[in-house]
């Protein structure tokens, strides 16, 4: 049966490649019988991998594997179709016709290829076994893969491309010297390298540009070609798509769908969505085994996606939201205000980046953060925003709230007085509650404005307040009137609060009556 020529014919090198001796050299210049290059899809491994190849081209084979090359018999077959192809003395042999499927054993195969080579009159040979993940989820194609390795060399260097560690064991060989592991750290591209793939792809960027773009790409070689920014045709998102994305498992997609909005996923940082520690630590090596780009692990078992990879999971989350499909750090959150958990809510919106949300729960359930103990907090969480939501009227109606339950009137007058100088007017200036918190401080530090004007402008505000909103106003505008020596105006007030008011608020409406009746002389009244 013929072999498809394809298969085992080495491709040729693109046009945009550039030279990377630093890593050809590490390759050719050591003694080692397995090189490994270990990286996610985009990062130049067969590239890498072909460029090796042109240094010695009649000693190198190749065979590029799919997943129908799984089946041993096929995976044979190819095998030694591509070492043919620079030891032609095998095409004399059985070995490229294995008995039929029935009769045919893998390991018998693969020993009497190793005494083939073993007997084979040329050291130096190599063979390339290019997109390795394919088949490596096979236990005989491992195992006839890793006989080779051990018996092979020094005849035969094995070099594989893979995007996850191949299913068999090299800790030993790494440790002996005799194997090389190339990761995405040593593939990626340096500066001068990416600013020479520009210069072939013809980009025309200017120097700084161009090492904003090295930043974002984390060395990813891809994403020159494909990013509009540096005049890309591509889309890295697409490409992350149909590279990566769409290849993994339905769970560990699910998981990274729900957990992308966090910027370093820990067990610490993910546990706050929901998960337990147990099936975080799982995912995480979920994750490194399936060769997600860009995965940073540090001893901690933290990961840090790339930019790219996580802006594509957060677009699609947010697409879903707004598709009213399950958010599940919304839905979390929700859960955790209805049953009164409000510090956990928060965390979770933090953690995800959700800050409208948080800015939402820090107004509506002020009384309920009140009752919890959890106002000192409020300045903690509030330094946790972005400097662009700082003159948000809710991000400044907290920060006030904060202030006042402080007892600071200075730092509120000059917190208002702040804003108003930058122009931060409107709904932030008309809010009652920011109204009623920065005339309580003026009126409490001598510096209140006549109370008939108070008056007139809560007047113009009251509508808009809530019971808690009016309340406060209310007693604001009694202080104002007694710093007049107004008593009989105060007492209006406080008559109004006594008369639409039941339990604490009526007690400290009564009280203050009773307090401003003395001061007039009407202790009978009082």
């Amino acid at each position: 049966m013929p072999l498809l020529r394809s298969k085992i014919r080495p491709p040729a090198l693109p046009a945009s490649a550039i030279e990377r001796p630093r890593l050809v050299d590490r390759i050719l210049d050591g003694d080692f019988g397995l090189v490994l290059l270990r990286a996610p899809a985009g990062y130049g491994k067969s590239v890498l991998a072909t460029q090796v190849r042109e240094e010695e081209p009649e000693r190198t084979a190749w065979l590029h594997l799919e997943p129908e090359d799984a089946e041993p018999r096929r995976f044979c077959r190819y095998l030694g179709g591509a070492l043919a192809t620079i030891a032609p003395a095998l095409e004399r042999t059985e070995l490229l016709e294995p008995k039929p499927l029935g009769e045919f054993d893998a390991d018998e195969w693969m020993e009497d290829l190793l005494l083939f080579l073993q007997e084979f009159p040329r050291a130096g040979l190599r063979l390339v076994l290019d997109n390795y993940e394919t088949v490596g989820d096979d236990d005989t194609v491992n195992r006839l893969v890793e006989r080779l390795v051990r018996h092979g060399a020094p005849p035969l260097q094995v070099v594989i491309t893979s995007r996850v560690r191949p299913g068999f064991s090299m800790g030993k060989r790494e440790a002996e010297g005799s194997a090389l592991v190339l990761t995405e750290r040593d593939l990626a591209f340096r500066l001068e390298e990416f600013r020479e793939a520009a210069r072939v792809q013809g980009r025309d960027l200017s120097e700084r540009d161009l090492e904003a773009l090295w930043s974002r790409s984390e060395g990813w070689c891809v994403y020159l070609g494909l990013s509009p920014e540096g005049g890309g045709k591509g889309d890295a998102s697409d490409y992350l798509e149909e590279e990566i994305l769409s290849r993994l498992p339905r769970d560990l997609l699910g998981f990274l769908r729900a957990t992308a909005l966090v910027d370093v996923l820990s067990p610490g940082t993910v546990e706050v969505l929901g998960f337990g520690v147990d099936e975080v630590h799982d995912r995480l090596r979920e994750l490194a085994d399936h060769g997600v780009p860009h995965l940073i692990l540090d001893p901690g078992e933290a990961v840090r996606l790339h930019p790219v990879v996580r802006e594509r999971l957060v677009e699609e989350h947010r697409r879903r939201r707004d598709g009213d499909e399950t958010d599940p750090a919304g839905v979390l959150a929700a859960n955790h205000r209805r049953s009164g958990r409000h510090d956990a809510a928060v965390r979770v919106l933090l953690e995800v980046g959700d800050h409208e949300r948080l800015l939402d729960l820090l107004v509506d359930d002020w009384d309920a953060l009140s009752d919890q103990d959890l106002l000192p907090r409020v300045d903690r969480w509030l330094r946790e925003l972005p400097a662009a939501l700082h003159r948000d009227p809710r991000y400044v109606m907290s920060r006030v709230g904060h202030l006042r339950f402080l007892g600071d009137n200075r730092r509120i007058v000059d917190y208002v007085e702040e804003l108003r100088a930058e122009g931060v007017v409107g709904e932030v200036a008309a809010d009652p509650r920011i109204w009623t918190a920065e005339a309580w401080a003026r009126t409490q530090i001598g510096l209140g404005e006549p109370q008939e004007s108070l008056a007139r402008q809560w007047e113009a505000l009251a509508p808009a307040a809530d019971e808690a909103t009016r309340e406060q106003a209310a007693f604001t505008l009694m202080v104002a009137a007694l710093y007049e020596l107004r008593f009989q105006a105060g007492l209006a007030v406080l008559r109004q609060v006594i008369a639409g008011r039941e339990g604490a608020s009526r007690g400290n409406a009564l009280n203050a009556q009773g307090v401003l009746l003395t001061e007039m002389g009407r202790n009978a009244e009082a």
